[in-house]
């Protein structure tokens, strides 16, 4: 959504989510070495989207990390039920099939209160990164394509089999386990190994000093049709780039991509 001029509140900081979005039933404000729901320690950002922000913790009393998913108010408990739903299958025979294994598993789920409101958590185990971010700088050995290709295929099968479509398959959202030893690492030399967290003050347009509801720094993320989209992704997989490019592009464009590739559409289309 575009902001008009007499919208925006907040200096605006480089790789920060949108500040305007710390308001009633949005964001909840959240600080590097916040404490949630008494065991989760924030030690970093993962991400954001425009309906919730995803952060590294440690849990304090496992003794591991995990990432913490917390969503603007009413947002995040639909998609945690899929996930559970998906982790109970139906007939429960279908717990031996191979994708099931490949559906990220739900930990801990709860709500905390914000000036914002009352926002979900859910926390799940963290990842290393994403396929895109991977395939941009190296292309996988053949070896490695198949067996990604395979695992995603598998993954998508065990949905179907659960009467459930995933409407966005793309690399972004195939991630990559961390390696066993990441939950053995203390904070201290989290932070050696991959860098501390980048903070940067946020400060109001006015010179005003901020609301209760805005956090007092911004923290930079660290750089840590089904079938159809299943399709396009192990092409990326296997060629290292999109099938179709739909950047900066025009929609014209895109169709005449999709015409030089695949031949004329149908006439009804």
């Amino acid at each position: 959504m575009l902001h008009g001029k007499d919208d925006i509140q907040y200096n605006w900081i480089n790789g920060a989510e949108s500040l305007e979005k710390y308001k009633l039933r949005g964001y909840h404000p959240i600080m590097i070495r916040d404490m949630l729901h008494k065991q989760y320690c924030i030690v970093d950002k993962l991400g954001f989207r425009g309906y919730s922000t995803v952060w590294l913790a440690k849990d304090t009393q496992l003794n591991h990390y995990i990432a913490v998913k917390v969503g603007i108010v009413n947002l995040l408990p639909h998609k945690s039920k899929i996930l559970q739903a998906l982790l109970v299958p139906q007939p429960s025979s279908l717990s031996t099939h191979s994708g099931h294994k490949s559906i990220p598993l739900p930990l801990d789920e709860f709500e905390l209160c914000s000036p914002n409101g009352t926002h979900p958590y859910y926390t799940m185990t963290p990842v290393r990164c994403n396929l895109r971010k991977i395939s941009f700088s190296c292309l996988f050995p053949l070896e490695v394509t198949c067996a990604l290709s395979a695992g995603l295929t598998l993954a998508i099968a065990y949905m179907h089999s659960q009467d459930y479509v995933h409407r966005d398959i793309h690399l972004y959202n195939i991630l990559v386990k961390l390696p066993s030893s990441f939950d053995q690492l203390p904070i201290k030399q989290l932070y050696e190994t991959y860098g501390k967290p980048q903070t940067v003050p946020v400060t109001q347009c006015n010179g005003k000093l901020l609301p209760p509801n805005v956090p007092a720094t911004a923290i930079i993320p660290h750089h840590l049709a089904n079938i159809w989209s299943l399709a396009t992704t192990i092409w990326e997989i296997l060629g290292m780039k999109v099938i179709f490019s739909s950047e900066f592009i025009t929609a014209d464009e895109i169709v005449s991509q999709q015409i030089n590739v695949l031949g004329l559409m149908l006439s009804s289309w």
